[in-house]
Formats: C-alpha cells, sequence, structure tokens
C-alpha cells in the first residue's frame, strides 16, 4: 500500500514472520493460548460449528477410525471440539512449526479411543504422500502465510478425494484489527476465501459465521469445502 502526502511517497508493507521465527513467537505464548482461546470462547464456537456441520450431514460418509490431519494444530482446540462433536474413535495427525504449541496439544489430545501422532512441520511443505487423509482441518494457520494459497493446495493436495477440508481464517472487520498488528497475519473475506478454495479444486465450497459468540463472530469465518 502505498500512501502520498504532498511531495511524499510512503510506501506500507506487512511483513510476514518467517517460519522458525513463527514457531518461536507462538513457543512464548504457548502456555497461555489456552486461556486465552477460552476468554474469546473459541472452543464454544468450534463446537457449534461442528454440530452444525454434523447436522446438515457433511461427516456422514466418514469411514470407522478415519484419518484426520489438523494443520497448524496449536494446543488442539479444533480438533478437541471435532472429537467432542463429529467423532469418538479416530487417528489424528496434527502438524504444527510451534513445538511448544505441540507439547500443550499433546496433553489436551489424550484420551481413550483417539489415536494422536503430532509433528513439527510446516503446512506448505506437508511430509504426507498425496490423497492420505479423509478429513483436513485447519484454525488460524492460512493467514500466517507469505502465500496462503500454498499451502491451501499442499492441505487439498494430502485429502483423499471426496473428502472434507474445514478451514477457519480471520476475517475482515474492525474487531479483527488488533489481531493483525499483534501477530502479523493477514485477513480476508468470504468471497475472497471461496475464490481461493474454487482455485486449488475445492468444490461444493460454503462459508460459516459463528453467530451467537460475538468475538469469535467478529473476528473469524469458517469455510468448508470437498475435494474433488
Amino acid at each position: 500500500m502505498q500512501i502520498t502526502i504532498g511531495a511524499w511517497r510512503i510506501a506500507i508493507e506487512q511483513i510476514t514472520p518467517e517460519p522458525h521465527e513463527l514457531g518461536t513467537i507462538y513457543d512464548r505464548v504457548a502456555t497461555q493460548w489456552e486461556r486465552s482461546l477460552d476468554r474469546l470462547r473459541y472452543p464454544q464456537a468450534y463446537r457449534s460449528f461442528f454440530r452444525e456441520l454434523r447436522r446438515c450431514g457433511q461427516f456422514n460418509g466418514l469411514p470407522i477410525n478415519a484419518h484426520v490431519l489438523d494443520c497448524g494444530i496449536g494446543t488442539g482446540a479444533l480438533s478437541s471440539a471435532f472429537l467432542q462433536q463429529c467423532a469418538s474413535t479416530v487417528r489424528l495427525t496434527g502438524v504444527d512449526i510451534s513445538s511448544g504449541m505441540l507439547q500443550v496439544a499433546r496433553r489436551t489430545l489424550t484420551r481413550p479411543g483417539i489415536s494422536t501422532v503430532l509433528y513439527q512441520q510446516d503446512v506448505c511443505n506437508l511430509q504426507f504422500p498425496d490423497n492420505t487423509f479423509d478429513i483436513v482441518m485447519g484454525a488460524h494457520i492460512l493467514e500466517h502465510l507469505p502465500d496462503p494459497s500454498i499451502g491451501l493446495r499442499e492441505m487439498v493436495r494430502v485429502l483423499r478425494p471426496g473428502a472434507p477440508l474445514v478451514i477457519v481464517v480471520t476475517r475482515m472487520s474492525l474487531f479483527s484489527l488488533w489481531l493483525c498488528l499483534r501477530w502479523s497475519l493477514r485477513r480476508t473475506d468470504p468471497s475472497h476465501m471461496l475464490t481461493m478454495m474454487q482455485a486449488v479444486g475445492l468444490k461444493d465450497v460454503r462459508v460459516y459465521r459463528f453467530m451467537g459468540l460475538p468475538w469469535c463472530n467478529w473476528m473469524s469465518i469458517a469455510c468448508v469445502g470437498t475435494q474433488s
């Protein structure tokens, strides 16, 4: 973005942290992250969202012991909500750039019937074969990437044909501006997400709002598409 003031032209460019820098940033806040999400009521928002997807039949074709990938798993909030609302026995794989976040997620997601494996990986270079997972999901991961379409394309690559991708992103709003400044992240809007998801081969893309939970609704949207 450029701003012209008189004879001066000032260029403003958002700087996105490199993966190792982002990992260090989130390592420092990992132990407090769950409390931050709880204060904003994201766990409730995620549970309500997955209940709606279940009600709509989004996971009707989910196989027994489905293989699920959570990209940017953080402390495990999105996966926990999915396990509570949609599936009691799955093989859960989680990746995150922050080792500190993975340590918290390992404690959060240890429960009977759930096989959980966690890796420190960059979502733009996932170390899995094509068509591996029955569901791929991620919350607030794309907005940290220099080119979100690269990360999204990798998530689609490892998703089996006909399987759903679930993604939560920071939306354009006055209330999300402080997140953008605090975490150097990108914000988006429903039309841009629709275009980007269709461009990487997803079909039946839908956008959901976190109604009834003001902070979550003001700051985030959820999107669901199906691998073609």
